[in-house]
């Protein structure tokens, strides 16, 4: 879990395509986005995404207790590895129709959340891992893979635009979100004159800086949860960048 763009939808796209290469220890694996932006996926639209990788019918007329049903039986027979992306809010895993993984039936359910609440609360405790943010070197590495050839070399070349790209960088605070979002957004820059605009842009009207109004639509849900006590604490925060 973390606050929101650390990583962890690639994480588990990452953990997808190497246990997709590894067939012969688990029969299927199911990678699902509970949300997104836009939607929260409901009990029937999981089991349907279940049942479609798991090749098992599902009538639109059964109810959800049902389809749950065979879902349970369909995976009794299955060695599974289910991936639970954006998980904003607890569900009964029995009422989907996911029985609990374990070592008796040698599965695996992954959840990824921006509340650690909603981990334990499904029952991930025992096994709790934050996610933090990228140290210097990685973030600055990451950073740099989105710019152009000569940015980079401009970079390294000029100190004035070092200056510059090293004041943007620290803003994003080794969020690889951030880091991606405003990475590509300055890939281009030519001169000083742009690298400093850009850094002052992103100081003042980061909303500026193509991207970032989706990146914050995205970060807003972690701060919309925080208790309003928090919230006000965050608020007072910002003043003093």
């Amino acid at each position: 879990w973390d606050g929101g763009g650390g990583g962890k939808t690639t994480l588990l796209n990452e953990f997808n395509n190497a246990l997709e290469k590894k067939r012969a220890d688990y029969h299927v694996v199911i990678n699902i986005e509970v949300s997104n932006s836009e939607t929260l996926l409901n009990v029937v639209d999981i089991q349907q995404m279940i049942a479609d990788r798991l090749g098992v019918p599902l009538k639109d007329n059964d109810s959800e207790i049902l389809r749950a049903k065979v879902l349970l039986r369909a995976f009794k027979e299955t060695k599974f590895v289910l991936l639970l992306d954006d998980v904003r809010n607890e569900f009964s895993l029995e009422d989907v129709g996911i029985p609990t993984p374990g070592r008796e039936n040698h599965c695996r359910l992954i959840i990824a959340s921006r509340s650690e609440d909603v981990c334990i609360k499904m029952g991930a405790h025992q096994c709790l891992i934050e996610m933090q943010c990228l140290e210097k070197e990685a973030a600055w590495e990451m950073f740099c893979s989105n710019l152009t050839r000569r940015a980079k070399r401009e970079i390294d070349e000029n100190n004035a635009i070092r200056e510059h790209a090293m004041a943007i960088f620290r803003s994003c605070g080794g969020l690889p979100l951030a880091l991606n979002v405003v990475g590509r957004a300055v890939a281009g820059s030519k001169d000083p004159r742009e690298w400093r605009r850009a850094a002052k842009a992103m100081k003042a009207y980061p909303s500026r800086i193509p991207g970032v109004d989706d990146m914050f639509a995205k970060l807003k849900y972690s701060y919309d949860r925080l208790d309003g006590a928090l919230q006000k604490c965050f608020l007072y925060c910002t003043l003093f960048p």
